[in-house]
Formats: structure tokens, C-alpha cells, sequence
């Protein structure tokens, strides 16, 4: 009874230990809005935040290739997964970029499943997304949604306000952050990055991506070099991806690697806010360089 009343008030309440992340952080909402009315694109970019803030669609529509940024914060591929078993169809996408940072890998996607929860319609197929990261609080977040939308459609959400960041139409998340404060922190050594639990999801989306006709590409972003030197097992583990990749005949860009880092001229004081989102610029340059590189593998 008391998870019904709290389900059928104007907002969450900060007292309860159910979570809520409708109109938050990512601006998830406003992009599954547009997913509603996107179709027939290029390329439909999925990943974490460094996918919706880093791929600007202004960019790559501008250089012909017809684009939407589906990411949302911490998604996995088993939150990809289950939206493109939502929404794929509908957007009708010749290619998927996943985003592949080596964090998401690594986690359950308890995060992106509670954020998705609340800002999509709630669906079977985000159930199981919630229920897949075999916590119970995405499973709390879905029966909460399911009821407090009775009386509060979705329709009627509105972004909470942000003083540093604008949601692009096409999904994109631009940021006037350009704090290079990390820079003066010394960048520790990392612990060694653990199993990567989550490339049985880019398994599935692979196949997901052979039934329906589509092509399939993995992006790992720049991030700050230093950040790549300090994890003492980072190599071994991007050979991973990359065998993982091949088996599969799937192309992995890793702009990590010396060979496209060193065509990125970077500034770390100016092209990361921190030690791995960019800053516009950064993405600006970011998104020119790969389309001077791999944009025939974008467009054909």
C-alpha cells in the first residue's frame, strides 16, 4: 500500500529506497521523445555519455551522413540491447556505432537501466533489461513507473534545467565545460581493469544487427592519454575487443590506439573537461577526424 501511494504522488520522495531519474542527468527524455519521430537514418550512435557527448549528429549530418545519437548515461550493451529491441525498428538504422568504453564494459548497467526505466515507456523488453542486471532496484524503479504513469503521463515530464549543458536536437548533449583541472592532479595508476562481463551483449547485438540487416561498428573514444598509460592491463584487454572483433568480422576503431591518437594533434589542456569526456572542441575534432578517416565506412 505504501509503495502505491508513493507511486501515485506528483514526485518521488527522497526518503524512499525506490530510484527515479525521470527529466535527470543525460536528458534521456528528451531523446526518447525524438526516437518517436526519427527514421531512416545512416547511423544511429549507442553507447555511454561518452557517446551522447561525444558524437555531435550537427557534424555528421552536415557531412551527408543523416544521424542519431542514442546514448544515455553508463549504458551498457545489455541497455543497447534492449532499446534497439525497442526502437530499432522503428528508426530503421543501416549502421550502429557502439561505443565501447572499457567502464561500461565492466559493469551490470544497474545506472542506465534505472535511467532508461524512467524516461521510455515502460515496456517488456526494459523489464527484462531491468531484471538482466539481476538487482532488484532497475525492477522498484519499473513497478513505480508502470503506476505513477496512470496519473503522471510521461508526456508531461520536463527536463530539470542545466547551467553547463544543452541537449542538440539528434540526441547530442553539448557542454560549455572546459575545466582542465585534472591536468594538475597527478593521474595515479589504475587498478587493472577487470572481466569484461558485457561483450556477451555485444554478442547479441550482433546478432541482432545480422537478422535485421545492419551493419555494426565499435568505437573506443580518445580520452586523455595518461589516463590509458596509468591502467597497467589496458593493452591486453583492448586485444580483447579486437579478437573479439575479428572473430566476428566486425570493425573495431580504437582512437586510443597510437596510430589514430597521434593523427588527433590533441591539447589536453583545452580538448577534455576531464580525464575522458571532451570538450566541443575536443568533439569537433574528434568527430572531423573520424569522418576524414573512416567516413566511406559511415556512409556506404
Amino acid at each position: 500500500m505504501l509503495f502505491i501511494l508513493i507511486s501515485f504522488n506528483p514526485q518521488l520522495q527522497n526518503r524512499t529506497n525506490i530510484k527515479s531519474a525521470t527529466g535527470g542527468y543525460g536528458a534521456s527524455l528528451l531523446r526518447y521523445r525524438e526516437t518517436l519521430k526519427t527514421n531512416n537514418i545512416d547511423v544511429l550512435f549507442c553507447g555511454s555519455s561518452h557517446c551522447y557527448r561525444g558524437f555531435d549528429t550537427r557534424i555528421f549530418n552536415k557531412a551527408g551522413i543523416r544521424s542519431f545519437n542514442f546514448g544515455s548515461s553508463a549504458q551498457t550493451p545489455l541497455n543497447t540491447f534492449y532499446l534497439l529491441k525497442d526502437f530499432a525498428s522503428e528508426m530503421q538504422p543501416k549502421k550502429i556505432v557502439l561505443e565501447v568504453y572499457w567502464i561500461t564494459l565492466q559493469n551490470k548497467g544497474v545506472e542506465s537501466a534505472i535511467d532508461l526505466i524512467s524516461n521510455t515507456r515502460t515496456t517488456q523488453n526494459n523489464f527484462i533489461m531491468g531484471m538482466s542486471t539481476h538487482t532488484f532496484d532497475p525492477l522498484k524503479t519499473w513497478i513505480y513507473q508502470k503506476l505513477h504513469r496512470l496519473k503522471f503521463p510521461l508526456d508531461y515530464e520536463e527536463l530539470l534545467p542545466s547551467k553547463v549543458d544543452t541537449y542538440i536536437p539528434g540526441g547530442f548533449v553539448e557542454t560549455i565545460r572546459d575545466s582542465n583541472k585534472f591536468f594538475i592532479k597527478e593521474i595515479r595508476d589504475k587498478i587493472p581493469l577487470d572481466s569484461f562481463v558485457q561483450l556477451a551483449y555485444i554478442d547479441s547485438i550482433y546478432q541482432y544487427c545480422l537478422t535485421n540487416q545492419i551493419d555494426l561498428i565499435l568505437i573506443n573514444t580518445p580520452v586523455y592519454e595518461l589516463v590509458v598509460m596509468s591502467i597497467p592491463n589496458y593493452i591486453e584487454k583492448m586485444g580483447e575487443i579486437k579478437q573479439f572483433a575479428f572473430e566476428r568480422n566486425l570493425q573495431f576503431i580504437d582512437f586510443n590506439s597510437d596510430e589514430n591518437y597521434q593523427h588527433g594533434n590533441w591539447n589536453p589542456a583545452i580538448d577534455w573537461y576531464d580525464d575522458t569526456h571532451l570538450t566541443q572542441r575536443g568533439v569537433e575534432k574528434f568527430n572531423n577526424l573520424l569522418i576524414e578517416k573512416y567516413g566511406k565506412l559511415l556512409k556506404d
